[in-house]
Formats: C-alpha cells, sequence, structure tokens
C-alpha cells in the first residue's frame, strides 16, 4: 500500500487497485473503514482500516481476497455494542456474510435462494436492517427481492439464517433496496420500470408504488434522522437527486440540482446521520456537494452549501455514523476521508 497522505481537512489513501464498495464500521468503540476493489477479474480485494482521528492515519487491519468486485458492503449494525461478533455483508455474484477477527476475515456463509448451488441471479443491492440486525433484504437483477432471516450467537461468530420471505418486487431488474429507519418491516425499492416501491414485511398483499420517474431508477435512500418519510432516489443518467415526502409522492418535493450542481451523471448520495437536513450526492464530475433542504427557497431546485472537487470520479459516499464529522468517498485508485 501506498502512504496516507493527509491535511487538515482531508486524509487520502492509496491502493494498488481502483476502489469502489466502501462503509464505515457501526461500533463505537473505535473508527474502522472497509473497502473494496473493483478488478475486472474474480479476484478482488477487501481491505479493513483502522482510522485515528487524532493522527489522521488509516492503517490497514486486514485484506480478504473476495469473489468479483463488492458492489456494497454494510457493517452489521451494533451502535450499541451488543455483539461481540464482528460481521461485514457484501454483495456481488452473491450476499455473503464475513467474520471479522484480529488480523483475520473469514466467510461465515453465502445466502443464496437459487435452486442451483454455483449459480444465482447477481445481488445488485442490499440493506441490512438497523431496527432489528436479523434482517437483511437483497434486491437482484431478477426483479425480486429477498428477506433474509439472521440468527447470530451474541458472544460467537455462529450464523444459522433461513429465508424469511421473497417477492417478485418488480417489473424489470431492481437495483436498489433500502429499510426505513427505525421499522424492520418497511421497505423502499427502486427498479429499470421506473418505479420507486414500497413494501409491508408483514402485508406485501399492500405493497405501494410511491412514484414512477421517466428514466430507470438506480438508489434509494432514506432521511436517517427526524422525518422518516422522506426518501431520495434517483436514476439513469441523472445529474441532480430527487427528494420524495412519502404523504405526497407525485412531485419531488426538493430537487438537487441548481446552477452549481452536478454537471455529470450521479453515482452515490448518503444522509447525514445526525441532520435531517442535510444530503451529500457524488457524481462522475469528481465533486462531492452536501445539501440543505432546510434552506428557504422559491424553487424546488436548490444549491449545494459544500462542495468537495476529488481528482477522479467518485464512486461511492459513505457518512459516519459513529462520528457524523466523516466522510469518506471511493475515486480512481484512493479512499479520501472528509471532515465536514
Amino acid at each position: 500500500m501506498d502512504s496516507t497522505a493527509t491535511s487538515s481537512e482531508v486524509i487520502r489513501k492509496s491502493f494498488p487497485w481502483q476502489t469502489f464498495g466502501i462503509n464505515w464500521r457501526q461500533k463505537r468503540s473505535r473508527l474502522q473503514l472497509a473497502v473494496g476493489s473493483f478488478i475486472e477479474k474474480y479476484r478482488n480485494q477487501i481491505c479493513i482500516l483502522d482510522f485515528d482521528e487524532d493522527t489522521g492515519c488509516m492503517t490497514d487491519v486486514v485484506t480478504l481476497e473476495h469473489p468479483y468486485p463488492a458492489s456494497k458492503i454494510i457493517w452489521m449494525p451494533d451502535l450499541n455494542e451488543q455483539y461481540e461478533a464482528e460481521l461485514i455483508a457484501t454483495t456481488g455474484d452473491f450476499l455473503r456474510i464475513w467474520s471479522v477477527a484480529p488480523g483475520k476475515l473469514t466467510q461465515q456463509c453465502v445466502l443464496n435462494n437459487s435452486k442451483s448451488r454455483d449459480l444465482s441471479p447477481p445481488v445488485t443491492s442490499f440493506d441490512w436492517c438497523e431496527a432489528n440486525p436479523k434482517y437483511i433484504v437483497a434486491s437482484s437483477v431478477d426483479t425480486t427481492c429477498t428477506v433474509w432471516d439472521l440468527e447470530v450467537g451474541v458472544a460467537s461468530f455462529e450464523i444459522k439464517y433461513g429465508v424469511n420471505l421473497q417477492l417478485e418486487a418488480h417489473d424489470q431488474e431492481v437495483y436498489d433496496v433500502a429499510f426505513q429507519p427505525g421499522s424492520e418491516k418497511l421497505f423502499a425499492s427502486v427498479s429499470g420500470d421506473k418505479s420507486l416501491r414500497l413494501f409491508d414485511r408483514s402485508d406485501l398483499k399492500r405493497s405501494r408504488i410511491l412514484y414512477k420517474d421517466p428514466n430507470p431508477l438506480l438508489r434509494c435512500c432514506w432521511n436517517q434522522e427526524g422525518d422518516n418519510n422522506l426518501i431520495s432516489v434517483f436514476g439513469m443518467e441523472d445529474q441532480a437527486a430527487k427528494i420524495l415526502d412519502l404523504r405526497y409522492t407525485k412531485t419531488p418535493v426538493v430537487v438537487l440540482g441548481g446552477k452549481e450542481g452536478h454537471t455529470k451523471c450521479l453515482n452515490s448520495m448518503a444522509w447525514a446521520p445526525n441532520s435531517a437536513c442535510h444530503i451529500i450526492t457524488a457524481a462522475d464530475d469528481c465533486q462531492a456537494l452536501i445539501w440543505d433542504i432546510s434552506a428557504e427557497t422559491s424553487s424546488v431546485a436548490i444549491e449545494p452549501v459544500l462542495k468537495y472537487s476529488a481528482q477522479s470520479t467518485i464512486n461511492q459516499v459513505m457518512w459516519s455514523k459513529v462520528n457524523p464529522e466523516w466522510v469518506a468517498i471511493s475515486c480512481a485508485n484512493t479512499v479520501e476521508i472528509l471532515r465536514v
């Protein structure tokens, strides 16, 4: 690994491969970041980094070999540290669960609901329920969403799992899925059929089409603090994310795209974990923009309040829930941690 570059507001670490999937550890004891490679081969990597806030140093903890690039990485939600087990889930060809131990990452299980043990439609995205970590929902190119039921030992890495439910969620590929914060029953998904849909795990007969867009929808993301009725989406080729209110989803309440907005396609977005008003977006134009949706304006379209320009296309952006001062981005062969 190359050395870590540090400034007062930006800490940068380089890798020998292009970075893609990233996410912060969800335990308060220390800050760690998982970083995945994007190599156009079967063998890829995931690296776990320790982040020292005082020195601004990122230190390698352990690296594992991962089949294909990990499109998404999530640490098991455990901000109250109820579990001794440290787990990470990744998506690529399958949804996989890994245990993290000192100097070692071990695959614990492969969640595959296909009749074939070796073949399965690619998993596009997933979410790990924060309200109840026993549930993971995954989306697939085969139009389905699958909710997995996990039993994780409080003091061990033992995992028992099974399918809680699988449903034909959309008419085309499902690109993203996310549990509503605070709920273990409600989750939303977006698809190539251009729709945003809301599902209730306890009453699947009443799923709702919340919104139809002119373009296939690629990502959805819930407001994390305060107003669980707000959800943001963006579609294929979109340069502006749209924020919808579940109480009135016919048209967006806010569009994140004024004159100072993105000039190329969006790739990622994340709501602030400690503010109901702030959201960050990242795009092919090498910019990460923070928006304040509380700002008074006569127009639905608003301007960003903070801007960061990276050296290359930004693939993903993640806001730390342990310490919201820090945002991580993946771009080119680096990970950059920004103080916001």
